[in-house]
């Protein structure tokens, strides 16, 4: 039998007595183990490279000084940025695999959340350790299609196996633990749970898969529609390497940590829309609407956004290395600390656009347009005029 995705343990250690009562230090090991699912034409393999740890407290408590704080660790091969959340009673930990990591493959023993103070008695302490379809990705397919199919076909196929994966296997939980406590100062009873895979649905996935291969249209979003995807809801997390779509709305779509390397996605409106963590290495935005989307922490290396709208837009920490942002609107965005190193912005336009932190090594701003710019020091105000930008004071 193989291991599951994520295999959840918690143990519980007695602190010597304080002044402030009874309490217990709580660790946690999470094991992760790549998983094959099986269906009848084939399989598909897939890892996690996030998820969110979530504890309920009964008759106890858990104090923001007491838990562990936002770091940054490694799993085997795989940098985890580990960010807190939820309440005293219901705290969380949300698991995040770096930009550029594989997925998480190994263990991470013995990590400590924090200190509970127990409030009563019996102390239950709930753990479960969720994941949504953003949190997995696939990592090889055998025998469910052949590999000469298109870029949108294959995105959306691997999207369908994540999302049914996601909705019939790893709902409401992947792995949940139960500690209970009639004595802080003695061993608690533990009980472990799995879900169990719906099969009767899971199964209908080579129906799925069937119809999408069989489909006449190569276009993205048909393909999605047959696929019974929301384009707006559920390609979070998705693989959309070297897709094609053009002159689409896609206004408020949540794109979270999209892989949209290589993509061709011209004239495109995404206003609004969440794209942080994404991927868009070399891909090709020109002319898109994008104005107000959230890109903090993106990867955009040599990418196109020629004459794209980028009014209002969070660029916050982006890398956008060599990007063509010729003729673009970024005004109004936030570039706080992003990297544009041998970018090219030649008549852009950052009127109100804050720039503090910005990496300016070899970036072309001829004809690019500056005005009431936040984070720009006058030194470097005046070395982007002696470099031909337009440097408008007030």
């Amino acid at each position: 039998m193989q291991e599951p995705l994520c295999l959840l343990e918690l143990i519980a250690t007695p602190v010597p007595a304080k002044q402030n009562g009874t309490q217990v230090d709580l660790f946690v090991t999470l094991h992760f183990h790549p998983e094959w699912q099986t269906l009848d034409r084939g399989r598909f393999q897939v890892g996690l490279r996030g998820g969110e740890l979530k504890l309920r407290l009964e008759n106890g408590m858990m104090f923001d000084d007491d838990r562990v704080s936002e770091s940054t660790i490694a799993i085997a091969q795989s940098q985890c940025h580990i960010e807190t959340t939820g309440t005293e009673t219901e705290p969380g930990w949300i698991f995040r695999g770096q930009r550029g990591t594989p997925v998480f493959q190994g263990s991470l023993e013995k990590l400590k959340l924090g200190t509970v103070q127990v409030t009563g008695s019996p102390m239950v302490i709930e753990a479960t350790f969720n994941v949504a379809a953003a949190d997995v990705q696939t990592l090889a397919t055998k025998g469910l299609w052949s590999h000469d199919i298109s870029p949108n076909k294959h995105s959306i196929l691997e999207r369908k196996l994540i999302r049914s994966l996601g909705q019939f296997k790893l709902q409401p939980y992947l792995s949940r633990v139960e500690l209970r406590f009639t004595d802080p100062s003695l061993p608690p009873s533990v009980s472990s749970y799995e879900v169990e895979a719906s099969e009767p649905e899971f199964w209908q996935l080579d129906r799925a898969i069937g119809e999408i291969l069989a489909a006449d249209s190569n276009d993205l979003l048909a393909l999605a529609e047959i696929a019974q995807l929301n384009p707006l809801t559920d390609l979070a997390g998705a693989n959309l390497l070297g897709t094609t779509l053009n002159e689409v709305d896609l206004t408020g779509a949540n794109l979270e940590r999209v892989n949209l390397r290589g993509a061709d996605w011209n004239d495109v409106d995404l206003s609004g829309a969440n794209l942080t963590g994404a991927n868009l290495a070399g891909a090709d935005f020109s002319g898109s609407l994008l104005s107000d989307v959230n890109l903090a922490g993106a990867n955009l290396p040599r990418s196109s956004l020629a004459l794209a709208n980028l009014s209002g837009a969070n660029l916050t920490g982006a890398n956008l290395t060599e990007a063509n942002l010729s003729q673009t609107n970024l005004s109004d965005a936030n570039l706080t600390n992003a990297n544009l190193t041998g970018a090219d912005l030649q008549g852009a336009g950052l009127v109100r656009t804050k720039l503090m932190g910005v990496n300016w090594s070899n970036t072309q701003v001829k004809q690019a347009r500056f005005k009431i710019d936040s984070g720009l020091s006058p030194e470097m105000q005046q070395t982007l005029e002696t470099q031909g930008a337009i440097v408008e004071r007030i």
